[in-house]
């Protein structure tokens, strides 16, 4: 892997554990404050997690992103009120939206895994990557999620309403990040 694959890395290039904690830390509460900018709607609320999930994907790399959507998935089991409209606690990761909670672990390293082998350099190479990425949060959430609702019904409760809010979240996404890349080189 390039010592610069990644925003942190170019950014912060001396790995260390008080470093990683400090991103862990911080992604943890991004991702938290994007389940509160959250629209009710049942059983899965719309919120701008997702976003969150992919700027750690694409700025962390696959390991501490993967870390930091799992420390945010384990607090919130654990009871703290962070997952969306300040919930938190086992009952709610095992609940309708828990699928898609679990699965913001492996798109955030699906991401950074793609980033960290240069495949998110190009406009195409992160299309693809957040086409992906979104899939997998999307097909673990409706699979998880047909355990609650009728048959037949977590594709239209628990999918198409959402295609239209990934799409523009991963059009931020795809926006950011090379901004992002020509900015801090900018400034070096």
């Amino acid at each position: 892997m390039n010592s610069e694959a990644t925003l942190v890395s170019y950014v912060l290039p001396n790995r260390t554990l008080v470093r990683d904690i400090g991103l862990v830390i911080f992604g943890v509460l991004f991702t938290a404050l994007s389940a509160q900018c959250s629209l009710p709607w049942q059983p899965v609320p719309f919120t701008l997690q997702t976003l969150a999930v992919t700027v750690c994907g694409l700025t962390y790399g696959a390991r501490l992103a993967a870390a930091t959507q799992a420390s945010y998935v384990l607090a919130g089991a654990a009871g703290l009120p962070i997952f969306a409209e300040f919930s938190g606690g086992p009952a709610k990761l095992m609940g309708p939206t828990g699928g898609y909670l679990v699965a913001f672990i492996l798109a955030a390293w699906l991401l950074g895994w793609a980033t960290e082998r240069g495949l998110t350099k190009n406009i195409w190479g992160l299309g693809l990557a957040l086409i992906v990425a979104n899939a997998v949060i999307l097909a673990f959430g409706a699979t998880w999620l047909s355990n609650y609702v009728p048959a037949g019904q977590a594709w239209n409760l628990g999918v198409a309403p959402f295609i239209s809010g990934a799409f523009a979240k991963s059009v931020i996404a795809w926006a950011m990040l090379p901004a992002a890349w020509k900015l801090v080189k900018k400034s070096a």
